[in-house]
């Protein structure tokens, strides 16, 4: 994912094409909360791209780090208002106090994000991950700045 967002910022060429995001999580499974940082490339006016690792504190004897790779459908609502399903790939990791546990599964949702000035936004996601014996739903709040 790092290596991605790199290749990413390489192929960048216009102001406000890429973003980063930092979002505060809450996680229905385990009721966990989580921290979660975000590199955004835009493709065009309507797709972005989106490397994302969030990490979920210990909860009921469990820690959590996700990577997922999103792609957003961007759409405007109402002057500095644009709203976004999502779909991703994600790999899951959690710690246990026994053996620790690994998965890949899909997320899908949606979000929206409603920019303050050219650089920034805050934003709102709910999500569901999909994920053999642990899916669970997303909810967060962030801000993101654009460059």
């Amino acid at each position: 994912m790092v290596a991605m967002a790199l290749a990413l910022t390489a192929m960048a060429q216009q102001r406000g094409s890429m973003s980063v995001a930092g979002n505060y999580a809450y996680a229905t499974k385990h009721k966990q909360h989580g921290f979660a940082l975000k590199f955004a490339y835009e493709i065009n006016d309507h797709f972005r791209l989106e490397p994302e690792m969030m990490y979920f504190a210990t909860n009921h004897d469990a820690s959590t780090l996700d990577l997922t790779l999103n792609v957003h459908y961007l759409f405007p609502i109402v002057e500095h208002l644009r709203a976004y399903p999502t779909a991703g790939i994600n790999y899951s990791h959690w710690t246990y106090e026994g053996p620790d546990e690994s998965r890949v599964g899909v997320v899908l949702g949606g979000g929206a994000e409603y920019w303050i000035s050219a650089s920034w936004a805050i934003m709102f996601e709910q999500r569901f991950q999909l994920v053999s014996h642990e899916s669970q739903s997303l909810t967060s709040l962030g801000v993101r700045y654009s460059f």
